[in-house]
């Protein structure tokens, strides 16, 4: 638990909430497509992380437009 304040704190004086949860966004969004890519695709290794990091890219900028949006409207806030 402790561990977990101690990295919490730190965040906050080093990154902003946007660059926070696009960091999770990538991080998420990368394991999903990974397995997607994985299990609909017959590719060597390379190619499936080259479609996932391309759709990872995609959704991180989309899920930061749509949390700027979201912020910009005041109905979220991290």
């Amino acid at each position: 638990m402790v561990y977990y304040i101690i990295v919490y704190i730190m965040f906050i004086n080093v990154m902003n909430d946007e660059q926070i949860l696009e960091g999770m966004i990538g991080g998420l969004g990368f394991i999903i497509w990974s397995i997607y890519w994985k299990n609909r695709a017959q590719y060597s290794i390379q190619v499936e992380a080259f479609f996932a990091w391309m759709f990872v890219w995609y959704t991180r900028k989309i899920g930061m437009n749509f949390y700027k949006y979201l912020k910009k409207k005041s109905i979220i806030n991290l």
